[in-house]
């Protein structure tokens, strides 16, 4: 079975309660999203592959708080700070933007960066999902708090 569920960002976020209460009784197979924007709004798309089932499956549940952070064991102190500081800028970019945040920096990304710390644009450029577009447009923010730096 198949379902497409839309949700518009509002408020600086997406509400995720449609797709969980959708998902509680189903077994999700696949999904698919996408980011469009349209008339000056907002909006993200999952298409979802699933089959029902009898018992209610908290693995396919996305929440705002799951959904945005990641599953990450830091080695050390410098990786959590590094970790809190471009999470924050992130946050803060995509505020001042009006875009969500995985569109500045997906989680997996995020974890690249915090892996590899990357010191150069090329570098950076070399992490899945980081082009040259986002990467004109994010990458001095980004390796100025990897250097530990101060943004301008």
């Amino acid at each position: 079975m198949h379902k497409i569920i839309t949700l518009e960002f509002k408020n600086g976020k997406f509400d995720y309660e449609t797709i969980n209460e959708f998902t509680k009784n189903k077994k999700v197979i696949k999904t698919e999203s996408s980011y469009i924007k349209e008339n000056g709004k907002n909006y993200f798309s999952i298409y979802i592959e699933y089959e029902d089932t009898n018992q209610p499956k908290s693995t396919n549940r996305i929440s705002n708080n799951n959904y945005n952070s990641i599953e990450f064991n830091f080695e050390n102190e410098i990786d959590k700070e590094l970790y809190e500081k471009i999470k924050a800028w992130r946050k803060e970019t995509a505020l001042k933007e009006g875009i969500p945040v995985f569109l500045i920096l997906n989680n997996s990304q995020l974890k690249q960066i915090i892996l590899k710390k990357p010191d150069t644009k090329t570098k950076l450029e070399a992490i899945k999902g980081f082009g040259a577009k986002r990467s004109d447009k994010y990458s001095k923010d980004i390796l100025t708090i990897i250097k530990g730096e101060k943004i301008e």
